[in-house]
């Protein structure tokens, strides 16, 4: 699969997970190649997305953080 393709399916995933309030889940799989996608996508949400609409992405990229910096994968 080519990184184009990579970095599109994983932000339908994102997406998708989001809008079915999944977000443990989101946070449990290794985006491994595609995190900065990955933070990318959901940073673009929570600026441009109403904040007061579920999913409430500004709290989602929190967590998207916390969790990445936790297991070592951003600093």
């Amino acid at each position: 699969m080519n990184l184009h393709r990579q970095h599109n399916c994983a932000q339908h995933l994102v997406h998708h997970l989001c809008k079915e309030h999944m977000i443990e889940r989101l946070i449990s799989f290794n985006f491994l190649g595609v995190v900065d996608k990955v933070e990318g996508s959901l940073l673009f949400k929570a600026q441009n997305v109403d904040p007061h609409i579920q999913p409430f992405y500004s709290w989602i990229l929190y967590t998207w953080y916390v969790t990445m910096v936790t297991i070592g994968i951003v600093s």
